[in-house]
């Protein structure tokens, strides 16, 4: 409970300067490969770990990944998931933004992966950047205490 209490990671690392980028930006893009077909280990880690004191609410957010044949679903669900909980509002694009790849580099023969991924970084840009001149009237809304997430190790 020591970040949530504090508003920031307790623990002396990056993540810290991280989160302030996360606050500042417009718009954030979570980008993770599938290993063995979900998210990796760092990746679900770093967003256990932010999403205990940082506040999304309102952010423009997107998510990618790259597979070799199966996880893709799994690790978009994953990101969003997160967006979901943290509030956070999700552009839609015409595909999955999803790539597929064996060998580095590989990534770069599928166009039309390459196509959705960069639709989605053009879409978060201009609709963060509208909501940041014009905030939503809900953002700032105290979320009622009834409704605030429960998280696995609330029950003490």
């Amino acid at each position: 409970w020591r970040c949530t209490e504090l508003g920031e990671c307790a623990q002396e690392d990056d993540l810290n300067a991280i989160a302030n980028e996360m606050k500042q930006a417009n718009g954030i893009i979570f980008g993770a490969p599938s290993y063995y077909a979900t998210v990796p280990t760092l990746m679900k880690n770093f967003l256990d770990r932010v999403g205990r004191f940082v506040n999304l609410r309102g952010k423009v957010g997107g998510a990618l990944t790259v597979a070799r044949r199966s996880g893709s679903d799994t690790v978009l669900q994953e990101l969003m998931f997160f967006m979901y909980v943290k509030e956070m509002i999700i552009p839609g694009v015409y595909m999955w933004p999803a790539g597929f790849a064996l060998h580095p580099g590989d990534i770069r023969g599928d166009t039309e992966a390459l196509k959705a991924v960069k639709e989605l970084g053009k879409r978060v840009a201009i609709l963060g950047s509208r909501i940041r001149q014009h905030s939503l009237p809900w953002m700032d809304d105290p979320i009622p205490s009834q409704l605030r997430p429960a998280f696995g190790d609330d029950w003490r």
